[in-house]
Protein backbone atom coordinates (compact mmCIF):
# COMPACT_ATOMS: atom_id res chain seq x y z
CA UNK A 1 0.00 0.00 0.00
CA UNK A 2 2.80 2.42 0.84
CA UNK A 3 4.52 1.84 -2.50
CA UNK A 4 1.28 2.57 -4.36
CA UNK A 5 0.67 5.71 -2.31
CA UNK A 6 4.19 6.93 -3.06
CA UNK A 7 3.74 6.17 -6.76
CA UNK A 8 0.55 8.20 -6.90
CA UNK A 9 2.02 11.02 -4.82
CA UNK A 10 4.79 11.27 -7.40
CA UNK A 11 2.17 11.78 -10.09
CA UNK A 12 0.13 14.23 -8.03
CA UNK A 13 2.96 16.28 -6.50
CA UNK A 14 5.69 16.09 -9.15
CA UNK A 15 3.91 15.03 -12.37
CA UNK A 16 6.13 11.99 -12.85
CA UNK A 17 5.43 8.30 -13.28
CA UNK A 18 6.94 5.81 -10.81
CA UNK A 19 9.92 5.31 -13.16
CA UNK A 20 10.61 9.06 -13.13
CA UNK A 21 9.29 9.73 -16.64
CA UNK A 22 7.44 13.01 -17.19
CA UNK A 23 3.63 12.68 -17.15
CA UNK A 24 3.42 15.56 -19.68
CA UNK A 25 0.88 17.25 -17.39
CA UNK A 26 -1.10 20.09 -18.97
CA UNK A 27 -1.30 22.79 -16.29
CA UNK A 28 -4.56 24.25 -17.62
CA UNK A 29 -6.36 21.19 -16.25
CA UNK A 30 -6.74 19.84 -12.73
CA UNK A 31 -4.39 17.01 -11.82
CA UNK A 32 -7.30 15.46 -9.92
CA UNK A 33 -9.11 14.74 -13.20
CA UNK A 34 -6.86 11.70 -13.48
CA UNK A 35 -7.99 8.37 -12.05
CA UNK A 36 -6.52 5.38 -10.28
CA UNK A 37 -7.65 2.05 -8.88
CA UNK A 38 -6.14 -0.51 -6.56
CA UNK A 39 -7.53 -3.98 -7.27
CA UNK A 40 -6.49 -7.48 -8.31
CA UNK A 41 -7.07 -6.82 -12.01
CA UNK A 42 -5.05 -9.81 -13.24
CA UNK A 43 -6.57 -12.10 -10.58
CA UNK A 44 -3.26 -13.41 -9.31
CA UNK A 45 -4.17 -12.88 -5.65
CA UNK A 46 -2.37 -9.54 -5.21
CA UNK A 47 -3.62 -6.02 -5.82
CA UNK A 48 -2.29 -4.02 -8.74
CA UNK A 49 -2.28 -0.25 -9.18
CA UNK A 50 -3.97 1.15 -12.27
CA UNK A 51 -3.15 4.77 -13.11
CA UNK A 52 -5.11 6.47 -15.88
CA UNK A 53 -3.38 9.75 -16.71
CA UNK A 54 -5.31 11.90 -19.19
CA UNK A 55 -4.46 15.51 -18.26
CA UNK A 56 -1.85 15.76 -20.99
CA UNK A 57 -1.71 16.02 -24.74
CA UNK A 58 -3.34 13.14 -26.60
CA UNK A 59 0.10 11.66 -27.24
CA UNK A 60 0.87 11.64 -23.53
CA UNK A 61 -2.32 9.96 -22.30
CA UNK A 62 -1.67 6.57 -20.74
CA UNK A 63 -3.27 3.91 -18.59
CA UNK A 64 -0.73 1.75 -16.80
CA UNK A 65 -1.07 -1.36 -14.67
CA UNK A 66 1.63 -1.46 -11.99
CA UNK A 67 2.62 -4.39 -9.81
CA UNK A 68 4.53 -4.18 -6.54
CA UNK A 69 7.85 -6.01 -6.72
CA UNK A 70 8.81 -7.21 -3.21
CA UNK A 71 12.40 -7.93 -4.25
CA UNK A 72 13.12 -4.31 -5.15
CA UNK A 73 10.43 -2.65 -3.05
CA UNK A 74 9.28 -0.73 -6.12
CA UNK A 75 6.35 -0.80 -8.52
CA UNK A 76 6.86 -2.03 -12.06
CA UNK A 77 4.58 -1.71 -15.11
CA UNK A 78 2.76 -4.79 -16.41
CA UNK A 79 1.03 -2.94 -19.25
CA UNK A 80 0.92 0.62 -20.57
CA UNK A 81 -1.57 1.65 -23.25
CA UNK A 82 -3.80 4.51 -24.37
CA UNK A 83 -6.56 4.91 -21.75
CA UNK A 84 -9.32 3.16 -23.71
CA UNK A 85 -9.15 -0.20 -21.97
CA UNK A 86 -11.82 -2.80 -21.34
CA UNK A 87 -10.92 -5.41 -18.74
CA UNK A 88 -12.44 -8.90 -18.81
CA UNK A 89 -12.57 -11.47 -16.03
CA UNK A 90 -10.82 -14.11 -18.14
CA UNK A 91 -7.56 -12.12 -18.12
CA UNK A 92 -8.13 -10.42 -21.47
CA UNK A 93 -7.75 -6.66 -21.98
CA UNK A 94 -9.11 -4.90 -25.05
CA UNK A 95 -7.07 -1.78 -25.77
CA UNK A 96 -8.56 0.74 -28.17
CA UNK A 97 -6.13 2.77 -30.24
CA UNK A 98 -5.89 6.52 -29.78
CA UNK A 99 -6.54 7.19 -33.47
CA UNK A 100 -8.46 5.35 -36.15
CA UNK A 101 -5.92 5.19 -38.96
CA UNK A 102 -7.81 2.45 -40.80
CA UNK A 103 -10.20 2.24 -43.74
CA UNK A 104 -13.21 1.74 -41.48
CA UNK A 105 -15.15 4.66 -40.04
CA UNK A 106 -17.44 2.55 -37.83
CA UNK A 107 -14.96 0.00 -36.46
CA UNK A 108 -12.39 1.21 -33.96
CA UNK A 109 -9.07 -0.68 -34.22
CA UNK A 110 -7.78 -2.33 -31.07
CA UNK A 111 -5.28 -4.73 -29.58
CA UNK A 112 -5.98 -7.69 -27.29
CA UNK A 113 -3.75 -8.63 -24.38
CA UNK A 114 -3.82 -11.70 -22.16
CA UNK A 115 -2.29 -12.01 -18.72
CA UNK A 116 0.59 -14.49 -18.72
CA UNK A 117 0.63 -15.88 -15.18
CA UNK A 118 3.95 -17.69 -15.64
CA UNK A 119 5.84 -14.55 -16.66
CA UNK A 120 3.60 -12.19 -14.66
CA UNK A 121 2.94 -9.81 -17.51
CA UNK A 122 0.50 -9.07 -20.29
CA UNK A 123 1.24 -10.48 -23.73
CA UNK A 124 -0.25 -8.97 -26.87
CA UNK A 125 -2.41 -11.61 -28.56
CA UNK A 126 -3.34 -9.68 -31.66
CA UNK A 127 -4.30 -6.35 -33.17
CA UNK A 128 -7.44 -5.91 -35.25
CA UNK A 129 -8.61 -3.40 -37.82
CA UNK A 130 -11.29 -3.25 -40.49
CA UNK A 131 -11.86 -2.05 -44.04
CA UNK A 132 -15.30 -0.73 -44.94
CA UNK A 133 -16.17 -0.69 -48.59
CA UNK A 134 -18.36 2.40 -48.08
CA UNK A 135 -15.28 4.25 -46.84
CA UNK A 136 -13.05 3.38 -49.78
CA UNK A 137 -12.98 0.84 -52.58
CA UNK A 138 -9.17 0.89 -52.68
CA UNK A 139 -6.59 0.83 -49.90
CA UNK A 140 -3.67 3.20 -49.39
CA UNK A 141 -1.64 1.24 -51.93
CA UNK A 142 -4.38 1.47 -54.54
CA UNK A 143 -5.37 -2.18 -54.22
CA UNK A 144 -9.09 -2.94 -54.63
CA UNK A 145 -11.43 -4.00 -51.82
CA UNK A 146 -11.01 -7.79 -51.31
CA UNK A 147 -14.54 -8.84 -52.23
CA UNK A 148 -13.50 -12.50 -52.17
CA UNK A 149 -13.04 -12.21 -48.40
CA UNK A 150 -16.58 -10.83 -48.04
CA UNK A 151 -18.75 -13.61 -49.53
CA UNK A 152 -21.86 -12.42 -47.65
CA UNK A 153 -21.39 -8.88 -48.98
CA UNK A 154 -21.37 -7.31 -45.53
CA UNK A 155 -19.36 -4.39 -46.87
CA UNK A 156 -16.55 -4.88 -44.37
CA UNK A 157 -13.56 -7.17 -43.92
CA UNK A 158 -11.24 -7.53 -40.96
CA UNK A 159 -7.52 -7.99 -40.40
CA UNK A 160 -6.54 -10.06 -37.36
CA UNK A 161 -2.79 -9.71 -36.89
CA UNK A 162 -1.20 -12.06 -34.33
CA UNK A 163 1.18 -10.91 -31.65
CA UNK A 164 2.78 -7.50 -32.14
CA UNK A 165 3.04 -7.93 -35.89
CA UNK A 166 1.45 -5.27 -38.10
CA UNK A 167 0.72 -6.88 -41.46
CA UNK A 168 -2.80 -6.21 -42.77
CA UNK A 169 -2.58 -8.62 -45.69
CA UNK A 170 -4.97 -11.45 -44.76
CA UNK A 171 -8.57 -10.16 -44.77
CA UNK A 172 -11.34 -12.25 -43.23
CA UNK A 173 -15.10 -11.99 -43.37
CA UNK A 174 -17.32 -10.54 -40.66
CA UNK A 175 -18.47 -14.07 -39.76
CA UNK A 176 -14.88 -15.28 -39.38
CA UNK A 177 -13.96 -12.23 -37.31
CA UNK A 178 -16.93 -12.72 -34.96
CA UNK A 179 -16.02 -16.39 -34.47
CA UNK A 180 -12.44 -15.43 -33.62
CA UNK A 181 -13.58 -12.70 -31.22
CA UNK A 182 -15.90 -15.11 -29.45
CA UNK A 183 -13.01 -17.56 -29.09
CA UNK A 184 -11.06 -14.83 -27.30
CA UNK A 185 -13.77 -13.24 -25.13
CA UNK A 186 -16.33 -16.05 -24.96
CA UNK A 187 -18.70 -15.56 -22.03
CA UNK A 188 -16.28 -13.38 -20.07
CA UNK A 189 -17.72 -10.36 -18.29
CA UNK A 190 -16.34 -6.85 -18.18
CA UNK A 191 -14.71 -5.93 -14.88
CA UNK A 192 -16.11 -2.82 -13.22
CA UNK A 193 -12.82 -1.22 -12.24
CA UNK A 194 -13.16 0.77 -8.97
CA UNK A 195 -11.58 3.98 -10.26
CA UNK A 196 -11.13 6.94 -7.94
CA UNK A 197 -10.11 10.48 -8.74
CA UNK A 198 -6.46 11.35 -8.13
CA UNK A 199 -6.89 13.47 -4.99
CA UNK A 200 -4.73 13.65 -1.84
CA UNK A 201 -7.64 12.27 0.20
CA UNK A 202 -8.10 9.22 -2.04
CA UNK A 203 -4.36 8.58 -2.22
CA UNK A 204 -3.88 8.72 1.56
CA UNK A 205 -6.86 6.36 2.06
CA UNK A 206 -5.18 3.47 0.23
CA UNK A 207 -4.95 0.49 2.59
Amino acid sequence: AQAYREALEGGYDHNVYPDGADCMYSSNRSISENRFAVCDIDQDGADELILSFTTSSMAGMTETIYKFDPASGTVKPELREFPALTYYDNGIIKAGLSHNHTLSEDFQPYSLYRYDEKNDRYEQIASVEGWQLSNSDVNYDGQPYPAEADPDQEGIVFYIMPGEEYAPDHPVSKKEYEAWYHSMIGTASEIDVPYQMLTPENISAIQ
